[in-house]
């Protein structure tokens, strides 16, 4: 069995624990470009959908990360979070947390934002990740939709991830900056 098969398989199982039966999975080959852009490493980004939801996450071949078992750390880990040299920016690492939200949670901001129809609130600046010994922390900013108020005004977020040096990786979000 292929890598991809076998993150295929993980991610509906954990699907179908946690949510029910999907009635889609993208992408549903090997073959297929899906969601390229958010692969990492040997972490496949997937979509699935179940009863009319989207639910967002990654697999490979030892395990998945879904944003409703707040469990980030294969995600942190494929990252090289706790590697300075190795580490991937923070900036990607927060996208793709925002990326497995869903597409009510659609923007990452920071300061440079230009989102013209909504000023970015005062003190949200880029995502950053501060490294303690063997631990870290990312921080960063999103916005929140409400999908079922046409034109609403996003909600601005803080959101923390800490992970420890056996990369446990819990998020918390606050509202604001």
């Amino acid at each position: 069995m292929s890598s991809f098969n076998d993150a295929l398989k993980n991610f509906t199982a954990e699907i179908t624990a946690n949510y029910g039966k999907p009635s889609e999975i993208a992408p549903s080959a090997e073959d297929v470009t899906g969601y390229d852009d958010e692969n990492l490493g040997d972490l496949i980004a997937f979509e699935a959908v179940v009863k009319g939801s989207e639910i967002r996450g990654f697999a490979n071949k030892t395990g998945v990360v879904l944003a409703k078992k707040n469990e980030y750390g294969l995600l942190f880990q494929a990252a090289h979070a706790l590697d300075a040299n190795k580490s991937l920016p923070a900036e990607d690492i927060a996208r793709r947390m925002v990326w497995m939200m869903g597409s009510a949670v659609n923007k990452l901001v920071d300061a440079r934002t230009k989102y013209p129809k909504y000023p970015v609130p005062a003190g949200v600046g880029p995502a950053t990740i501060e490294r303690h010994g063997n631990s870290a922390t990312l921080r960063f900013f999103f916005l929140a939709f409400d999908l079922k108020v046409p034109n609403s005004i996003p909600n601005a977020f803080a959101a923390e991830v800490k992970v420890s040096a056996d990369y446990k990786a819990q998020l918390t979000t606050r509202p604001g900056p």
